[in-house]
C-alpha cells in the first residue's frame, strides 16, 4: 500500500497529494493513468484510489486518500427580535463579502436582513470569486412582546361600581 501525505483543498485553491513511498510511476484514479511525477496538485474534493508501479510492471494494493469540501468557518452574528410590530434583524460579521439567510437559496452583499418575522433563518456567507460556502448557523427571532401590566382589580358589589387600576 502507497503511503501519502495530502494537504486539503481550501477557499479557491486544490488540494494535493504526495506519495513517499518511492516508485517508478503513480496513478491517483485507481491505476487508469500512470505518471513519473510522486505529487498530484490542484484536486477538487473527493475520492483519489492511488496504486504505484515499478518498472518491471509489479503494481501496489490500492490506497485511498478523500478530500473534504473546504468550508468558511461559521459566520457570528448578532440578533434583535421582531418587538411589537416591528421586524427583527440579523447583522452578519465575515470577512466573506455575500450573505443568506434562508440557507443559500437567495443571497445578497448586505450583511444585514431587516423586517424579519418570528422564525427560523439558516444564516451563511459565501466567496463566490474562491468559490466556497461557510458552514451554516441557525438562528430563532422570537416576537418579543411587551411585558404583561401590573393591575389592581377591585369587584363590584351591590352598592359600588368596581375598578381596575394598572400600574
Amino acid at each position: 500500500y502507497p503511503e501519502f501525505t495530502t494537504t486539503e483543498p481550501t477557499c479557491g485553491v486544490g488540494g494535493s497529494i504526495t506519495v513517499t513511498t518511492v516508485a517508478d510511476f503513480y496513478s491517483f484514479d485507481g491505476g487508469t493513468t500512470w505518471t513519473t511525477s510522486p505529487t498530484a496538485t490542484n484536486l477538487a474534493p473527493g475520492s483519489y484510489p492511488i496504486r504505484i508501479k515499478s518498472a518491471s510492471g509489479c503494481i501496489s494494493n490500492t490506497s485511498y486518500d478523500w478530500m473534504y469540501e473546504f468550508h468558511s468557518p461559521a459566520p457570528t452574528y448578532t440578533s434583535t427580535p421582531p418587538y411589537c410590530g416591528n421586524g427583527g434583524t440579523i447583522s452578519v460579521t465575515s470577512t466573506d463579502p455575500e450573505f443568506s439567510f434562508d440557507g443559500g437559496i437567495t443571497w445578497s452583499n448586505s450583511p444585514i436582513a431587516t423586517n424579519l418575522p418570528e422564525g427560523y433563518y439558516e444564516v451563511m456567507t459565501r466567496n463566490s470569486v474562491l468559490g466556497c460556502t461557510s458552514y451554516s448557523v441557525y438562528v430563532y427571532l422570537y416576537e418579543n412582546f411587551q411585558p404583561s401590566p401590573y393591575f389592581t382589580v377591585i369587584q363590584p358589589t351591590c352598592t359600588t361600581a368596581g375598578s381596575i387600576t394598572i400600574t
